[in-house]
């Protein structure tokens, strides 16, 4: 017996401890509360979801989520509207004191078992609290919050207090807050004006706004949608006619656009900040932020308004996005686009420069003025074409860039090693699949290809000195205390060196003047460019022009988002043509009288090559002092990777030693050899070989002859002769004769 009550006595001491414990707790966890939420009165008063938007210049942009603003009075909505909500989310509404212990316990064994927190519990007053004050998040310090304001509020307020409050500030997807709100957004009408079908949606939409989305999901919310009529039905709130009428309804969206809709730059600050901030799309909506960005507002406002006057309609851009960046702080400063900016396009020619190029430069396997050959070629069985299907023969890097060549571009990766070459744009988590790996990768063949606005990141890796950051559409994220909760700081990463990104960029500046995107080279400013179309029979699905200077880097592009031939661009519509137009304006609404190229550095050297070796023998031979320059070509070279040998094509002309031999029948001549002369040979002082080559073979004379060579530069007026050479010929009738005489 005693044994008994010494294990009820530590039972019931473990489970004082334990309480107490959690006593202890649940005091630390209400106790990191805000002071202004403990200690305040009145938990509702002032509540308000607004999200708010500044520019660069901090200047409020606009409200994007206004739950604060359009309030929906309980006594003014049909009662199936509050019952839709009370069925699915909180059957016991009016009866329990805020907490639903029965649910509590249930979600508790649930989540023990399972071994994380599966399962909510929560009413409709504590989704109250958890919006207007506290995180999404599924920890047991945030349920004890909870349940303390919970309690807290139901004393404070009336039922009916705390329903309208919930249905004001609930979130709804598609950046809307409030049953107001989400009566317009989706339905185009007052919530008062809400049919029994309407209030079901809206009611089953907001257990995960993104999974019963109408407009993403229209399935998922359809039939979430009429389990709210059965439970409607069950629980006596609607007739059976009411229900079999409402079931049999379509959704009958008709949907309304808001600030998010009509400018996704705001659409990929909320994205920007859920990841920032690791909450959810819901918890952000509700959090009333103050989220500062990189947006020039004027630029914003001036490209929409040139667009327009450009095509007329905003509607010419549903499968266009232009990105204007700022490459000191990598901030977005400008865009126009539909809605999901970050889809994923073939990048084309738009590539070559990343991925061939300039890790090519980096490794010291090319130069802007390495000859390069631009014919037809296999590699591993696979012939490719030029675009213009033309083959230009021998060419300079810098034209095959400028031109965008593909031959060469290939022939460029294959030098380079495509491990090589990619393990550059790793460094930048450049989107490669695991199959992205031949050598079609370097005319822009991806499985799945980049998005616009990395692409504008990457390309201002280039703007940067090889430094790479990704592009930013926030500046900093103050909380609704007034607190900095984020502020964007630079974190760059050296991807190329600034010697590899002056060379690209200044052959890119001949691309904006005379090669593929030369509709930009009336700038009253240099910027260097790259285009890249990507096409089909049937048309153009993704055409590109990017350009950039010190200042700003900007990406135009256009397709066919629908995948649909019908939809193609046409094969007119390229990025040389439709995009560098649309990259010109952008240039030209951003004002900015103070615009800047690159400044070469000091290990960047332009140098002087011999024209002659370069043309005839496709060489990079250093030019001599003596080179004319008629005979000189010269461009910019990484002063690590410079030829070093010399040209000798204008050296001082040695002397010519000629000597023979003499057979039977034949004299074959022999002298000191320089590619660079042209000889002739002499019998007699006459001339009887012209451009001839060491060990030239003729018939023996009939007389005693004498012979020299004569040594001409080919590109000056200097010349040699050699010494002389007598070949005696000896006869029957006079051997001695001659004898005496060659010897004489």
């Amino acid at each position: 017996m005693k044994k008994i009550f010494k294990i009820l006595f530590i039972f019931l001491a473990i489970f004082i401890l334990s309480c107490a414990s959690f006593g202890v707790y649940s005091y630390i966890c209400i106790s990191k509360l805000d002071k202004k939420i403990i200690s305040g009165q009145n938990l509702l008063d002032n509540f308000s979801a607004n999200l708010t938007f500044y520019d660069d210049e901090e200047k409020l942009l606009d409200s994007t989520f206004s739950s604060g603003k359009i309030i929906a009075k309980l006594n003014d909505l049909p009662n199936y509207v509050k019952y839709a909500f009370i069925s699915v989310e909180d059957k016991n509404f009016y009866k329990h004191n805020g907490l639903n212990l029965k649910r509590i316990l249930k979600a508790f064994v649930t989540n023990i078992f399972s071994g994380y927190a599966k399962e909510g519990a929560s009413t409709i007053s504590q989704q109250l609290v958890k919006n207007i004050h506290l995180s999404n998040s599924k920890t047991l310090e945030r349920k004890i919050q909870e349940a303390y304001l919970t309690k807290k509020l139901e004393k404070q307020y009336t039922k009916d207090e705390i329903l309208e409050a919930y249905l004001n500030v609930i979130y709804f997807g598609n950046n809307c807050i409030g049953i107001e709100n989400a009566s317009k957004k989706y339905f185009d009408c007052e919530a008062k004006n809400l049919t029994i079908a309407q209030s079901a949606t809206l009611a089953g939409i907001i257990k995960s706004p993104t999974y019963y989305s109408p407009t993403e999901n229209p399935e998922n919310c359809l039939e979430r949608r009429n389990l709210v009529l059965l439970e409607m039905n069950k629980d006596g709130y609607i007739t059976d006619e009411d229900y079999k009428k409402a079931k049999n309804s379509d959704l009958g969206l008709k949907l309304q656009q808001n600030i998010i809709d009509n400018n996704p730059y705001f659409q990929n600050c909320l994205i920007e900040a859920e990841n920032i901030l690791n909450i959810s799309e819901q918890d952000l909506a509700l959090s009333g932020y103050k989220i500062y960005t990189w947006l020039k507002n004027s630029a914003q406002n001036n490209l929409i308004n040139s667009c327009k006057s450009q095509f007329n309609s905003l509607n010419n851009f549903q499968s266009s996005i232009i990105t204007i960046l700022d490459n000191k702080t990598c901030g977005v400063v400008a865009m126009i686009s539909p809605k999901n900016t970050n889809i994923l396009r073939q990048p084309g020619s738009l590539i070559k420069p990343l991925l061939c190029y300039a890790p090519a430069f980096e490794e010291g396997v090319l130069s802007p003025l390495t000859p390069i050959d631009d014919s037809e070629m296999n590699f591993e069985n696979w012939t490719p074409k030029n675009a213009d299907d033309n083959f230009d023969g021998y060419i300079s890097v810098r034209q095959a860039l400028y031109k965008s060549k593909n031959i060469p571009a290939i022939k460029a990766l294959n030098y380079v090693g495509i491990g090589k070459a990619k393990s550059y744009l790793n460094k930048m988590n450049f989107p490669f699949d695991d199959l992205d790996n031949h050598l079609a990768l370097s005319l822009g063949s991806m499985k799945y290809g980049v998005s616009p606005i990395k692409m504008t990141a990457y390309y201002s890796t280039f703007a940067n000195g090889g430094l790479y950051e990704n592009c930013h559409f926030i500046k900093k994220i103050v909380d609704n205390f007034g607190k900095t909760i984020y502020e964007c700081t630079s974190s760059k990463t050296q991807i190329f060196s600034e010697e590899t990104t002056y060379l690209i960029n200044d052959i890119l500046k001949d691309c904006a003047k005379v090669g593929t995107a030369k509709r930009l080279s009336d700038l009253p400013f240099d910027v260097s460019a790259k285009t890249g179309t990507v096409g089909q029979e049937n048309g153009n699905t993704d055409a590109w022009c990017l350009s950039y200077n010190q200042n700003n880097t900007i990406c135009v592009w256009a397709g066919n988002i629908s995948g649909k031939a019908e939809n193609n661009l046409k094969s007119t519509q390229n990025g040389g043509t439709i995009c560098a137009s649309l990259n010109k304006i952008a240039w030209q609404v951003l004002d900015d009288n103070n615009m800047k190229w690159f400044i070469k550095p000091d290990n960047v050297i332009k140098t002087n090559i011999d024209l002659i070796d370069y043309n005839e023998k496709h060489l990079l031979n250093l030019a001599t002092e003596n080179t004319p320059n008629t005979y000189i070509i010269c461009d910019f070279f990484n002063k690590k990777f410079m030829p070093t040998k010399f040209s000798q094509n204008f050296n001082e002309i040695s002397a010519i030693t000629l000597s023979f031999d003499k057979t039977d029948e034949k004299i074959v001549f022999h002298w000191n050899f320089e590619d660079f002369l042209t000889y002739f040979l002499y019998a007699d002082e006459k001339l009887i070989y012209e451009n001839c080559l060491p060990e030239i073979s003729i018939n023996l004379p009939t007389k005693t002859t004498t012979y020299y060579v004569v040594a001409k530069n080919k590109y000056t007026n200097k010349e040699v002769k050699s010494n002389l050479q007598t070949v005696v010929i000896e006869k029957d009738n006079n051997a001695i004769f001659s004898k005496i005489l060659s010897k004489w």
